[in-house]
């Protein structure tokens, strides 16, 4: 049976009745005391204050030390124990506790202790940490493919605010920077660790048998052969693939550090290549202002043993050079890269408006208009100049390559100069027997379209006809004027 809990209203009316009586009678209480402070603020007496916290917030006012002007105690620490513990009743020893032993594991079979350092027991099958492999699904792999940490897309870690490694930027100054603004185990001046004894990064150095080097002799994600990381479906590195979209590769079909449109990090002021740049003191420019691998002088790694540009060194059977013994890009029957399709050097070509011809129809550099940086003071070609000594000038007063003294490359056996000698078979001589350039049935470059030579055609306005129309040189209005 359940029972009903009803209120007793009788003494709820009573306890109510109670605090309405206390209320009134604290409120005749407050009016009397403020009718009693006027009072006294007129006749002119001391008003008694409510005690209250002091300023600096103790209560009552009287137990306030820095009121009264008293200075506290200061605690003075215990000293330490004989055992360098504080407090002393903190120390095991002193009281006879003995520490616990930390027992060391086992080595692994392969005797590496612990055996979680070791690289056989903790490797993966395919040869990586096994916490850092994809193929193995490694703890420290994310979503996106890469190590969690160095992720920018899942805010890794190790991520700074600029988008790079902490430890690796420079804005931030991190651990891995050195004083000369390089990470400091590749560093040769701070005598970094990665760095052999032949001055290059140790893991691809060939004479050091560096990891990173294939049997092949190359940086083993950049074979071919080896099926490199790096290389794509299209036989080129990923990075620097167009048809892949490599991230290297910009709006505007190049890559993107080289990209002036886009202002790529590798273009420095003056528009040219940081690193190739000679007012900028580019790294690959060596003391006497050449590209390092390139120079003579230097002995850089792209001569050869005769002296020349072993990729186009004919001798060394150089990748340049094809099987009809050209430089392979300029050669019409490979189809070469470098020939456009008015059977000329594209960069040499006006109709194709080639990166060497300037808004005058000339090459840039042998453009008076343009300041051309292969012209001298005396307005001829630099290289050719005799007043300035310029390189093509041999000690005879000719050009090097023609002199017959000096043995130049230009002259053959015969005398002559190799291009245009019949015997030898030179390059400039057509199956006809002509110079190839006039040549008639060859359509030689210096034959107009009315059959005639181009320079004394007066319909085509050749440069060997004078404004009297006849031939500039037999012409004697000219002569005397």
């Amino acid at each position: 049976m359940t029972t009903i809990w009803k209120p007793d209203l009788k003494k709820l009316r009573e306890l109510v009745a109670q605090e309405e009586a206390y209320e009134e009678a604290y409120a005749e209480a407050e009016a009397e005391t403020e009718v009693k402070a006027e009072a006294n603020d007129a006749v002119g007496a001391k008003r008694k204050y409510h005690k209250g916290p002091c300023e600096h917030g103790v209560q009552p006012k009287s137990k306030c030390k820095e009121c009264k002007g008293i200075e506290p105690k200061k605690r003075v620490p215990k000293p330490p124990c004989e055992h360098g513990v504080q407090p002393k009743s903190k120390c095991k020893e002193c009281k006879g506790i003995e520490p616990k032993k930390r027992v060391p594991k086992p080595p692994c079979e392969h005797g590496v202790q612990p055996g979680s350092k070791c690289k056989v027991c903790s490797a993966c099958p395919h040869g990586r940490r096994r916490s850092q492999c994809k193929e193995c699904g490694g703890s420290a792999i994310c979503e996106h493919g890469r190590i969690r940490s160095q992720c920018k897309e899942c805010g890794g870690a190790s991520i700074c605010e600029h988008g790079r490694v902490r430890s690796k930027c420079k804005e931030c100054g991190g651990a891995s920077i050195c004083e000369h603004g390089r990470q400091r185990s590749r560093c040769k001046e701070c005598g970094g660790k990665g760095i052999c004894e032949h001055g290059r990064q140790r893991r691809r150095c060939k004479e050091c048998g560096g990891p990173e080097i294939c049997e092949h002799g190359r940086i083993r994600y950049n074979c071919k052969e080896c099926g490199g990381g790096s290389i794509c479906e299209h036989g080129r590195q990923r990075f620097g693939c167009k048809e892949c979209g490599g991230k290297g590769v910009c709006e505007h079909g190049r890559m993107r550090s080289n990209c002036k449109e886009c202002g790529g990090a590798g273009i420095c002021e003056h528009g040219h290549r940081r690193y190739n740049c000679k007012e900028c003191g580019g790294a690959n420019i060596c003391e006497h202002g050449r590209i390092r691998s390139g120079c003579k002088e230097c002995g850089g790694s792209e001569i050869c043993e005769h002296d020349r540009r072993r990729y186009h060194c004919t001798d060394c059977g150089g990748k340049g050079i094809c099987e009809h013994n050209r430089q392979r890009r300029y050669c019409k029957e490979c189809g070469g890269s470098g020939i456009c399709e008015h059977s000329r050097r594209r960069h040499e070509c006006q109709e194709c408006v080639g990166s060497r011809i300037c808004e005058h129809g000339r090459e840039r550099r042998q453009c008076k208009e343009c300041e051309g940086k292969g012209l001298c003071e005396h307005g001829r070609q630099r290289y050719g100049c005799k007043e300035c000594s310029g390189k093509g000038i041999c000690e005879h007063g000719r050009e090097r390559s023609r002199c017959k003294e000096c043995d130049g490359k230009g002259v053959c056996d015969h005398g002559r100069r190799r291009y245009y000698c019949k015997e030898c078979g030179g390059k400039g001589i057509c199956e006809h027997g002509r110079r190839r350039y006039e040549c008639k049935e060859c359509g030689g470059s210096a034959i107009c379209e009315h059959g005639r030579r181009r320079s004394l055609c007066k319909e085509c306005g050749g440069k060997g006809i004078c404004e009297h129309g006849r031939q500039r040189y037999q012409c004697k209005d000219c002569k005397s004027a």
